[in-house]
């Protein structure tokens, strides 16, 4: 299991399991819904972006796996979403 700390911008991330610490409001754009995040594990915290259907499907304090996802640098700060390949799921 991937870690945040181990994260680097432009390379896909294989699985990751996170805790959502925060949500900003959803914003509409050309290409859909989309949600930032704060998310964490107990290596350090960095941004999801919730695109579509998944800006709904999760809240704060839930526990995610990100499977197949993509990892960027945006606004100089380590950004992680699913990509156009990868999934999302909340861990019961």
């Amino acid at each position: 299991m991937t870690k945040i700390k181990e994260l680097i911008a432009g390379q896909p991330i294989p699985l990751l399991r996170v805790q959502i610490m925060s949500m900003k409001p959803t914003l509409e754009t050309e290409n859909g819904n989309l949600r930032e995040c704060l998310v964490e594990d107990e290596t350090g915290q960095c941004t999801l972006t919730l695109w579509r259907e998944q800006v709904d499907q999760y809240e704060e304090g839930d526990i995610i796996v990100i499977k197949s996802g993509w990892a960027k640098t945006y606004r100089e700060q380590m950004n992680i979403s699913s990509g156009k390949r990868g999934a999302i799921s909340k861990e019961e």
